[in-house]
C-alpha cells in the first residue's frame, strides 16, 4: 500500500494533490500521483472523463485507508482526528495514475501510466487483512477498529454515481451477460434433446465421415454463429449496454454476444447443420440430416 501526501493547494482549487510513495522512508521512491475532488466538481465532468475516476467510500468503511500518526499525538486523539477528515474522504472521487511498477522489480519508471481503481467491496479481495498486515505492522494500524470507530461515528459518503468505478461495473455486467449465455445454452441444449433434434449419433457418424474434420466444423459453426450475432448487433437487435470500455483492451463492449455466437455454432455443429457438415455431405453423396439428426454413412 502506498503512502499519501496531500498538497494544500486544494485550499484554492477545491482540489487535492497526493503524491503517491513506496514507502515512508529517506529513499522512497515517487510511484503515483491522485487527484481528489468532491461530488460537486465531479458532476461537472463529462460522461466519458466521470467514468475515469473512483470512490473512496468503501476505502474509508473498511479501516484500508489510513493516515499515519505522527509522534505527537495519542491513538485515541488521533482516531478522533482521522475519523473527522475522513467524513470529507468518503465523498471525493480520486483519479489515480501509477508510473512505476516497482512491486515487478522495475528500476525506473517504466512505460506508460497506468490508471488505477479502488475496491469498492470486500468479495473483490478476500484476503484483505492479510494484503493490509504489512502495512498495518509498520505503522502500528488496527484497519477494522478503524472501521469500527468510523461506522459508529456515522461516516459514510453521498452516495455513489453511477459513471464512477467504471471497471467494475464493466466486470459486474460481463459477468452477467455470460450468466445469460450460460442460461441460454442449457435451455438450447435442452430444446434440442426434447425436439430430438440432438443425437449422440450425429456426432459419431460425423467422426466417420471419410477425409472429414471435426475442427473444421466446430470453426465453421463458431464463425458462423458469431457472423449471425455481428448482424444482429449491428442492427442494435442484440446489443447490451455497457457502461465503459473494458480494462481488457481485447474485449468488446458486446463480447457476450460473441460468445452467445459461437455456443451457437457449437449447437449447430452438433446437430450437423452447419455449412461445413452440409458441404462435406453434399461432395461425398450423403443425404442430410433428417429430424432425428442422424447422419447415413
Amino acid at each position: 500500500m502506498g503512502l499519501l501526501t496531500w498538497s494544500p493547494l486544494y485550499l484554492l482549487l477545491d482540489l487535492r494533490q497526493c503524491l503517491i510513495y513506496d514507502s515512508g522512508g529517506k529513499d522512497a521512491r515517487l510511484i503515483g500521483v491522485e487527484y481528489m475532488i468532491p461530488k460537486q466538481v465531479y458532476e461537472t465532468l463529462d460522461v466519458d472523463e466521470q467514468k475515469l475516476w473512483h470512490s473512496h467510500e468503501f476505502e474509508v468503511s473498511s479501516g484500508m485507508l489510513a493516515l499515519p500518526k505522527p509522534g505527537t499525538h495519542n491513538h485515541d486523539d488521533w482516531d478522533e482526528l482521522e475519523t473527522e477528515a475522513m467524513k470529507e474522504v468518503a465523498g471525493l472521487y480520486g483519479k489515480t495514475w501509477h508510473f512505476w511498477q516497482v512491486d515487478r522489480g522495475d528500476e525506473l519508471p517504466l512505460g506508460c501510466p497506468t490508471l488505477m481503481g479502488s475496491l469498492t467491496s470486500k468479495e473483490q479481495m478476500p484476503n484483505l487483512a492479510e494484503m493490509l498486515a504489512p502495512r498495518n505492522e509498520t505503522w502500528s494500524i488496527d484497519h477494522e477498529h478503524k472501521a469500527r470507530i468510523r461506522k459508529s461515528a456515522g461516516v459514510s459518503g453521498p452516495g455513489i454515481h453511477e459513471n464512477a468505478d467504471s471497471w467494475w461495473r464493466e466486470a459486474d455486467g460481463k459477468a452477467n451477460r455470460y450468466l445469460e449465455i450460460c442460461r441460454f445454452g442449457v435451455v438450447f441444449g435442452a430444446a434440442l434433446t426434447a425436439s430430438r433434434v440432438y443425437h449422440p449419433s450425429v456426432i459419431i457418424n460425423q467422426l466417420r465421415l471419410a477425409d472429414f474434420h471435426m475442427l473444421e466444423v466446430f470453426l465453421t459453426a463458431g464463425a458462423t454463429g458469431a457472423f449471425v450475432m455481428l448482424t444482429f448487433e449491428a442492427l442494435d437487435i442484440a446489443k447490451r449496454s455497457s457502461r465503459s470500455n473494458s480494462t481488457l483492451n481485447w474485449f468488446s463492449a458486446y463480447d457476450g454476444n460473441i460468445v452467445g455466437g459461437a455456443l451457437v455454432g457449437v449447437g449447430m455443429s452438433l446437430t450437423g447443420a452447419c455449412p461445413g457438415t452440409v458441404i462435406v455431405q453434399l461432395a461425398q453423396g450423403i443425404p442430410s440430416s433428417g429430424a432425428t439428426g442422424s447422419v447415413h454413412s
